[in-house]
């Protein structure tokens, strides 16, 4: 909803009106990076999915390294070339979204 106020400009009334600050600062000022404690429990997560995977023997290389960047905090791109799945690489990527605040720790969690 938008009224005109004054005939000079439109402005939006109500508009995020049902949604909390905290939403709001995340789509006014870009994505909001995971806390400290976000990421210890995803690192949990992922170390507990990453014993699950290797007693099915399956592709663990991703999940190792999603471990990795999220122990050191890493926001950039650039380890990910080194890895030699496909698969892997795009577990990593998800990692670093996860950690710049581009997608929630289930995202990279839900990943098979």
């Amino acid at each position: 909803m938008y009224c005109r106020e004054n005939h000079s400009a439109w402005q939006p009334t109500h508009l995020f009106s049902h949604l909390d600050q905290r939403v709001l600062s995340s789509l006014t000022y870009g994505p909001m990076k995971p806390s400290t404690q976000q990421i210890k429990n995803t690192i949990s997560l992922l170390r507990k999915k990453l014993r699950d995977i290797r007693s099915m023997e399956q592709d663990s290389e991703g999940f190792q390294e999603a471990l990795s960047i999220l122990s050191d905090r890493r926001t950039t791109y650039r380890s990910i070339s080194g890895l030699r799945t496909r698969q892997g690489r795009a577990i990593a990527l998800l990692a670093i979204d996860y950690m710049n605040g581009a997608c929630e720790s289930r995202t990279l969690l839900r990943f098979k």
